[in-house]
């Protein structure tokens, strides 16, 4: 259904960085670390979850938090899961290789913590968005919690650019993409992919809220790759 998603897996193969594959910049590779305490947080994480990692890449945020959890289920495209698999063979990791659109959700199961991150902006319209975040919602066992995260918000990015603060940031951001020894690589498709803005992500947590689950909207931290553009929604399933 998405033909970014193939775009996704040919970068995967190309790549041996796996920052750069997860559709950041090699010099965001410490920053890329704190989104794993930001999730935990976010998601309430429990020693006794099942956890679902939608678009689970090469394991950058799924394998530590793999340690913290009963279970976890990773879906990704096959050219990421080969690069996932090379990096750890954790017990309690179960992969699914495919677009999540095509897998039956009878074969997944019920899941207590479900986590999408950086995903729903590679989707190619609103209305697989839609379809993409039902999907998912239907899957959440009831009282879970679900994050989708690093959303690009257009509006909130260019608040920050024309902010004070902004504009020193893409000073000193210039300066470190000038200085960096490693080759980056934007992830340009010319593939047609969903923009949020205010608006789209206020009518994203309505129709969620007129679902009957419970969703908000939240920053992130600075000290996140991408955290002074991008926010979370994070839903809960009433039991």
């Amino acid at each position: 259904m998405n033909t970014y998603f193939q775009a996704y897996g040919e970068r995967a193969f190309s790549l041996n960085n796996h920052t750069q594959i997860a559709g950041r910049y090699a010099i965001q590779r410490d920053a890329e670390k704190n989104i794993v305490k930001d999730v935990i947080d976010k998601v309430d994480l429990k020693s006794t979850d099942k956890l679902l990692e939608i678009g689970c890449g090469t394991g950058n945020l799924l394998i530590p938090m793999s340690f913290l959890v009963s279970h976890c289920v990773g879906i990704d495209h096959p050219n990421c899961l080969n690069k996932f698999t090379q990096r750890t063979s954790v017990d309690n990791i179960t992969l699914f290789g495919g677009d999540f659109f095509t897998l039956p959700n009878t074969d997944l199961g019920m899941f207590d913590k479900i986590i999408i991150y950086s995903v729903l902006h590679c989707l190619p319209n609103e209305q697989s968005v839609i379809d993409f975040v039902d999907k998912a919602l239907a899957i959440l066992a009831p009282g879970g919690l679900m994050l989708i995260g690093d959303i690009p918000n257009q509006d909130t990015k260019q608040r920050f650019l024309n902010s004070k603060e902004g504009q020193a940031f893409s000073v000193d951001w210039a300066k470190k993409m000038a200085d960096s020894t490693v080759s980056e690589v934007p992830f340009e498709t010319g593939i047609k992919s969903t923009e949020f803005n205010d608006e789209k992500l206020f009518s994203l947590v309505r129709r969620i809220r007129n679902q009957g689950a419970q969703a908000y909207i939240m920053p992130q931290p600075s000290n996140l790759p991408f955290g002074y553009t991008r926010e979370d929604v994070v839903i809960r399933k009433f039991a």
